[in-house]
């Protein structure tokens, strides 16, 4: 098909494949289990799943799930249904055209993947993994008085231990990534 444009809610036209204008902005027609299908799909087939390091926290960690498109449309969708945060992306240059991210980080994260886990195909290891570290981080939450984490050797080692194991299942190349069978 061609590409027509499709109008935001800024009154603004951004690229967009036809079909996908009528399929995505009008998902009054959808289940809520359909929406929750489709955004699973967007995030095991182009998304990420990660753990990810505070800036300038040092041994904090928290996980964050993100699709990062050139279709504005879809990124919208997971915006307005799954309160997703969203940022500037990448702007054009070269052949490069503009794109913008959307995210959820540590508790929006952790519920978002408990919403989209059963749809998953893929992404079964990373999302298992995710839960994992975000009820471990709350576990540790929990057993602290003030609710913040003391960051004992020990704790700051299983952390450490899901961050690179999570690096590892996003590695580019592996063939089996859809078992939740990694110790989990």
């Amino acid at each position: 098909g061609s590409w027509g444009r499709a109008a935001g809610p800024d009154h603004s036209t951004r690229p967009c494949k036809e079909g996908l204008i009528v399929a995505v902005l009008d998902s009054t027609i959808w289940t809520p289990e359909a929406k929750i299908a489709y955004a699973a799909g967007i995030i095991d087939g182009e998304g990420s799943i990660s753990i990810l390091r505070m800036p300038n926290g040092g041994s904090r960690l928290y996980i964050q799930v993100g699709q990062s498109n050139k279709g504005y449309a879809v990124l919208d969708f997971l915006r307005d249904e799954f309160a997703a945060g969203m940022s500037k992306g990448y702007q054009p240059s070269g052949n490069r055209l503009p794109s913008k991210l959307c995210y959820w980080s540590s508790d929006n994260a952790y519920n978002f993947l408990l919403k989209v886990r059963p749809f998953l195909l893929s992404k079964v290891a990373q999302t298992a993994l995710g839960i994992k570290f975000h009820e471990f981080v709350i576990a540790q939450k929990a057993a602290n008085r003030y609710k913040i984490i003391e960051w004992t050797t020990d704790i700051i080692a299983q952390s450490e231990a899901m961050y690179f194991q999570m690096k590892e299942l996003n590695r580019k190349g592996l063939l089996d990534r859809t078992s939740d069978g990694i110790g989990i």
